[in-house]
């Protein structure tokens, strides 16, 4: 039997699953019991997540695949509350044993042994996750809303559905389709407040991003501003607003009289009284007009006017901010009003519980785009996006390969207008109604105003990362930690940084920044960045005064090449430390270790193990232990291994 499946094996698996479930419902009912059928159906469900949200190996399982069922999945995903705690978890227990009694789980009864014990104490645990509605995800939390039926009749829940037996997939699929109508048909802030409900939850553990946020210069950040047709759309309508006034109808939208007026005063790129099978649709309402309702919306969040009961207010202070803090905070509030939850929206098949999930996951898409010059290829963000969809919604099928990255695009394409993003390489193609077309590949990165607007967002949605405010006052440390953590290239870093120094000045604060290192990467670093200044010869003196300290091989090795000094005079400096920074930083990629170690060695003239072992250095302890390991020459791997024994001995004899 295949107990092994890929993402696309979808009527493999259902097959096997239902030739398991047969087999295990009679045996179930033997060796636990008869009940009212729930073992069999949590058993059923606990494979069909292996499938679908796991790893699709039903012939392995572990204590940590346990939890991550009953502690992680169950609680956002699996509609039962707590008291269903103990027959989940024995279903888990029971389909593990039946899988290793009847020969089909890697490990046999051992195995099962282990995770059956694991899970005996995990009910009480997995009971409280079920009742915690902050572990609860969105499509969860949606399911209890009470919704009403177009006859004013009481829609049941997810959970009451999905108890239902006497429903086929295709009933099941229409009714949970019936509350999604009812859903979307409730008033805006109803919607709102049930979505933002779904979404509060606990506030995560902060996520560490792996480089140091390097602020744009300001002047580049101010052209962005300028350039910006979103801040213009909003400085324009407040300008407006207070000089020619703005009028709102009953329902709190603008005039149409004044929405044409707008438009065209502003250029928004709005088509009005537009042509559809042939037939002139003239513009009723101004909520149909895209990029106009968008300025509305987001100059109001901005702050940029003030919605009166008739009209619209300027607020006075907007055009006295200054240019940067105006495009600040159109950008703060365009992410808070969400591009696809705002009124530019059009209802179609992909829901406010979607829209939300898209507009407040931006913060979650774009975090490596702050790194300078960093890109993202939109596959990737697209393939997360789906990734998190499915997570959250369950659901897949065309709905989620065609409207959901309709969507994404539109969303994408809004970030771009606001000059948040700049979008490299595009490829469109027709959208999912053929009637316009979508980007679909390419590569996104921030412009200057993106990365300098969207880090507060991006810190408040709970990522921490170090930055440097300004580089060209930075000490050496700080450059040198922002090209180790790829923050910025050598050349770039350079650029920037103390762009009024001499190079003798800068050579000299380089040189205390290697001195000052605590890790080979920014010892490596900086002898980089000392090597890539101008004119090399002034970088001599500074180079020199680290001979008689523990950067001695790398000051060496750098006046030796840049032909600074000659063997003579720096010969007896010469050391394996440059050799045994490099290796510190290979200890998690065995192969390359060794193909470098070895091809060193060849070219050397000395005994490079012999030489490590009395070398004063606190990663040669590391050095040698995995070379010991990984050398794929037997010989000296068994010569690492004695060098490494004698090293401490040698390090404990320098103490005593």
């Amino acid at each position: 039997m295949q107990l092994t499946f890929g993402p696309d094996d979808f009527d493999a698996f259902a097959e096997v699953k239902q030739q398991l479930i047969d087999e295990f419902t009679p045996w179930a009912d033997e060796h636990y019991g008869a009940d009212d059928g729930s073992l069999v159906a949590d058993a059923g469900t606990f494979l069909s997540w292996r499938f679908d949200y796991s790893t699709g190996d039903l012939s392995t399982f572990s204590p940590d695949d346990a939890d991550e069922f009953l502690l992680g999945w169950a609680p956002r995903k699996f509609a039962v509350g707590p008291e269903e705690a103990p027959v989940l978890c024995r279903a888990v227990q029971a389909m593990v044993e039946f899988l290793a009694v009847t020969d089909r789980l890697d490990g046999g009864v051992a195995t099962a042994a282990r995770v059956m014990m694991h899970v005996d104490d995990l009910v009480d645990e997995v009971a409280a996750a079920l009742a915690d509605d902050t572990k609860f995800g969105l499509g969860k939390s949606l399911g209890s809303v009470a919704l009403f039926g177009a006859d004013g009749g009481p829609l049941p829940d997810i959970e009451t559905l999905l108890s239902r037996g006497d429903l086929d997939i295709d009933q099941l699929q229409a009714m949970l389709e019936q509350r999604m109508d009812a859903f979307n048909s409730l008033p805006f802030e109803e919607r709102r407040m049930h979505t933002d409900q779904a979404f509060a939850a606990r506030e995560p553990d902060p996520i560490e991003l792996p480089f140091t946020y390097v602020a744009p210069p300001i002047v580049e950040v101010e052209r962005g501003a300028r350039a910006s047709k979103l801040v213009q759309l909003v400085d324009g309508f407040a300008e407006i607003a207070a000089r020619d006034g703005i009028k709102l109808t009953d329902a709190g939208n603008i005039t149409i009289k004044d929405a044409r007026r707008l438009v065209e005063a502003l250029d928004t790129g709005d088509e009005l009284d537009v042509t559809l099978d042939g037939r002139p649709s003239p513009t009723r309402s101004s909520t149909a007009l895209r990029w106009l309702t968008l300025a509305d919306d987001v100059a109001t969040r901005a702050g940029a006017v003030e919605r009166l009961r008739t009209r619209l207010k300027a607020n006075p202070s907007w055009a006295d901010m200054q240019l940067v803090d105006r495009a600040t905070a159109v950008t703060e509030a365009l992410i808070e009003t969400g591009p696809l939850r705002s009124r530019i929206a059009h209802w179609d098949n992909v829901s406010l519980a979607h829209r939300s999930l898209l507009d407040d996951g931006i913060v979650h898409w774009v975090p490596p785009l702050l790194v300078v010059g960093g890109r993202v290829d939109y596959a990737e963000i697209e393939a997360l996006v789906e990734e998190v969809t499915t997570e959250q919604f369950g659901l897949s099928g065309p709905w989620l390969l065609t409207a959901v990255p309709s969507r994404l695009a539109e969303l994408f394409e809004v970030l771009e207008v606001a000059g948040i993003i700049s979008w490299y390489d595009c490829v469109e193609r027709p959208n999912e109604f053929g009637v316009a077309s979508e980007i679909v590949s390419g590569e996104l990165s921030f412009t200057p105003l993106g990365r300098y607007t969207m880090v507060g967002p991006i810190r408040d949605a709970g990522y921490t990362f170090p930055s440097i405010d300004d580089l060209a006052s930075a000490d050496g440390v700080t450059l040198m930690n922002a090209v180790i953590t790829a923050s910025l290239d050598g050349t770039t870093a350079l650029e920037l940084w103390r762009p009024g120094a001499t190079t003798t000045e800068r050579a000299r604060l380089l040189a205390d920044a290697a001195l000052a290192a605590g890790i080979p990467e920014q010892r490596i670093a900086a002898f980089h960045l000392l090597a890539s200044l101008e004119p090399i010869a002034e970088v001599g003196p500074a180079v020199r005064q680290l001979l008689d300290t523990n950067c001695a091989g790398h000051a060496a090795t750098f006046l030796l090449q840049h032909d600074l000094a000659t063997p003579d005079e720096v010969g007896m400096f010469i050391d394996v430390g440059p050799l045994v920074d490099t290796l510190a930083t290979l200890l998690d990629e065995p192969d390359t270790l060794d193909t470098i170690f070895r091809n060193v060695q060849e070219r050397a003239i000395d005994d490079l193990i012999d030489d490590m072992w009395r070398h004063d250095q606190p990663e040669t302890i590391e050095v040698l232990e995995a070379l010991g390991r990984h050398l794929s020459d037997k010989s000296m791997a068994k010569a690492a291994r004695k060098a490494a024994i004698k090293h401490r001995s040698w390090l404990a004899n320098r103490s005593g």
